[in-house]
């Protein structure tokens, strides 16, 4: 099974392809999708790397971040930002046939590195 893992952004969109047969996983690509100019700019660009990416590796599944607001510091324009970018990846995985998974930040960071609360230095 072939995983495509996406983390949104507005500005930077990093990727991830895995194949996990069983317990045996393997890596396949990464990258970031950076982008530029207007809002609908970006998220055009998005939603046609995302394609090119899905058309190239034939995932079997996308697995991308949940949207979420930090109550400590909430930006409903930064959350919306987030949610444009979520839905072009959205489309661009649905318009290719792919089952998506959704997962939310401490539960992929809980994932990787034991503890939902982990920091970006130990999720790398």
């Amino acid at each position: 099974m072939k995983i495509l893992g996406v983390d949104p952004g507005s500005r930077i969109t990093g990727f991830g392809l895995i194949e996990a047969e069983k317990l045996k996983f393997a890596y396949l690509a990464s990258g970031c999708i950076r982008t530029k100019g207007e809002l609908t700019d970006r998220i055009t660009t998005i939603f046609l790397e995302i394609d090119q990416v899905v058309k190239k590796y034939q995932p079997d599944v996308v697995v991308i971040e949940r949207a979420f607001m930090r109550p400590d510091r909430p930006n409903p324009d930064a959350a919306i930002k987030l949610g444009h970018a979520r839905g072009a990846i959205i489309s661009a995985a649905g318009m290719n046939g792919i089952a998506m998974v959704e997962y939310s930040p401490n539960q992929i960071k809980k994932a990787v590195v034991g503890k939902g609360h982990a920091g970006k230095d130990q999720v790398s």
